[in-house]
């Protein structure tokens, strides 16, 4: 069938079939890749770069293994009754952190770690868990097409998953969109956002259609430490 894949690759599926793989007990990818080809990283780069796995070839079911996300690090807060927050970034999420131990306004700060959250989106429940609380989850990263991205592929894999959907957390979107123009910088490459993608932000999506247009994005460390200390709680419990 020209799989594109070496000989010697299909010998070794060949071996573990014959050996009695089908009836082995499901596993995570990477141990059954390191079983079968002494590499944890074959078989993944196989199911996501060749044709093996096409419809109606081999399976990773069939192969007894299941992929693995990376889990979410993520803190409690101090009360269990306000929503999740995700934050894109190591160091934004470490001031949220921060920020949440003393106004404990969020149940749990996540640290979405960029893209990977779309794969780690299920972990939530193990957030809902750790706080006794299935609540809102909010989501704040860079504002760019890339930043947008993530948190729309995230909310349509959470629905499937029957886990909150991920809505913007527009508070913290605001912040940088006030700066404008004098913070804006101009993106590496292109900054062409789907408009799903741009949906996604609600009301402020004009304000960063705007951004964009002008070839500009913002990162979310804008929203850093001090701004977050100087900021205040509304009676309501919104901020202000």
């Amino acid at each position: 069938m020209r799989p594109g894949v070496s000989l010697e690759c299909l010998l070794k599926l060949q071996e573990f079939f014959a050996d009695g793989g089908r009836d082995r007990q499901p596993v995570p990818l990477k141990e059954r890749s390191l079983q079968i080809f002494g590499d944890e990283k074959r078989l993944d780069a196989l199911f996501r770069g060749s044709s093996l796995f096409a419809p109606g070839r081999l399976t990773l079911e069939q192969l007894r293994c299941f992929a693995v996300s990376e889990p979410l690090a993520w803190e409690r807060g101090p009360s269990s009754d306000g929503p999740v927050l995700v934050i894109e970034n190591g160091a934004t999420w470490y001031s949220y952190c921060r920020w949440n131990r003393e106004r404990g306004f969020f149940s749990a700060v996540v640290y979405g770690r960029g893209n990977q959250f779309i794969d780690s989106v299920a972990y939530l429940e193990e957030v809902f868990r750790g706080t006794g609380n299935r609540c809102a989850v909010r989501y704040f990263g860079d504002l760019d097409p890339r930043g947008l991205r993530i948190p729309r592929l995230a909310s349509a894999k959470a629905a499937g998953l029957e886990l909150p959907m991920i809505e913007p957390d527009t508070w913290s979107y605001r912040r940088p969109l006030e700066m404008g123009r004098q913070k804006a910088k101009p993106g590496r490459d292109p900054l062409e956002c789907d408009a799903r993608d741009m949906e996604w932000l609600r009301d402020l999506a004009p304000q960063a259609a705007e951004l964009f247009a002008r070839q500009c994005r913002l990162p979310q460390e804008h929203v850093n430490w001090e701004l977050l200390q100087s900021s205040t709680w509304r009676l309501t419990g919104e901020r202000a």
